[in-house]
């Protein structure tokens, strides 16, 4: 038997070996970097301005106020007696007298009268205190010497100044401190009296000179004030009078001496008087022009140099274009 040749297997192909795909490589991602976060700029702080101190603005200085001026007073020195107690003298003491020439009361508390020698420049003072009523006097008791046969009427006020008989000078005062110098006419002097020869101060000039029986007396028992004592003043018997005594009303028919005066110093034609109404004062026959001045003008005594000037209680009337007088000069008194 032939043999039945074995077939040939028909080889199985080697297959290909499917390659591994060699795996795309994943790529390796960037990292994205994690952003370097900005820092956030710490603000800087808007400087807050130091505020410029509002100045403290300066403040006005409160300007010291001129002190007033004194008020005119119508208290006057009305009589000065340094004989009291002296050889032939009829009064054991000295004595100053005050007197109200106006119209209504003054309170004496705080004031006081000053005494120096006639040409001496220290003072003693007598403290007043007390009302005095108007028209009435008020008498300062000093000392004593050791004659003399009476005694003076109860004081208002006791002081113990040893005046001069014969000259002197003598200051109603608004204070009690004692004036300085020889001649101190300031603001706080009232009135003053400056009496007998040789004084180195007084109103214009100095009244005349007393003696140990005499006293010097204001005219008018008090009312006449023009401002100089050589004038306003003359020499009498010694009368002291108290705030007991009658009271002497001023404001009557004027006395030829302060008419004189008036016409002098307002340059008018003519002064009339009118008892118990003032005083009228004319150039030309009344009815065309009068001034009318109160009783209380007088009141006053004459400032000093450089201190304020005024009037009080003046009045004018007259036809238009009529003049009472030629113009005063600025400041002019009264």
């Amino acid at each position: 038997m032939t043999p039945t040749p074995s077939p040939t297997s028909t080889p199985s192909p080697t297959p290909s070996p499917t390659p591994t795909p060699s795996p795309s490589p994943s790529p390796t991602a960037t990292p994205t970097p994690a952003p370097s976060p900005s820092p956030t700029p710490t603000p800087t702080p808007s400087p807050t301005p130091t505020p410029s101190p509002s100045p403290s603005p300066s403040p006005s200085p409160t300007p010291s106020p001129s002190p007033s001026p004194t008020p005119l007073t119508s208290v006057v020195i009305s009589q000065v007696y340094g004989g009291g107690g002296n050889s032939g003298a009829t009064f054991k003491n000295d004595f100053i007298e005050l007197f109200n020439r106006g119209n209504a009361g003054v309170d004496l508390t705080g004031w006081s009268v000053q005494y120096a020698s006639a040409g001496g420049t220290s003072w003693s003072a007598t403290n007043l205190s007390g009302i005095i009523q108007p028209g009435k006097y008020y008498l300062v008791q000093e000392a004593a010497g050791t004659g003399g046969t009476a005694s003076l009427p109860t004081p208002d006020a006791t002081g113990n100044i040893n005046m001069s008989a014969t000259s002197g000078k003598v200051a109603l005062v608004d204070t009690t401190a004692a004036l300085t110098g020889g001649c101190p006419l300031g603001p706080t002097v009232i009135d003053f009296v400056g009496f007998g020869s040789g004084t180195n101060c007084s109103e214009t000039a100095a009244a005349p000179a007393p003696s140990n029986t005499t006293a010097v007396l204001r005219a008018g028992d008090g009312c006449l004030n023009t401002g100089n004592n050589s004038t306003d003043f003359s020499t009498g018997a010694p009368n002291p009078r108290n705030a007991g005594s009658p009271a002497h009303i001023c404001g009557g028919a004027l006395s030829q001496t302060e008419a004189a005066y008036l016409q002098t110093e307002t340059g008018v034609g003519s002064v009339q008087t009118e008892a118990g109404a003032g005083l009228f004062v004319s150039e030309w026959p009344l009815p065309f022009l009068f001034v009318s001045f109160s009783p209380e003008v007088f009141s006053a005594p004459r400032p000093q140099e450089d201190l304020r000037r005024w009037r009080r209680d003046v009045s004018a009337s007259g036809p238009r274009g009529r003049r009472g007088g030629p113009p005063r000069p600025r400041g002019a008194w009264p």
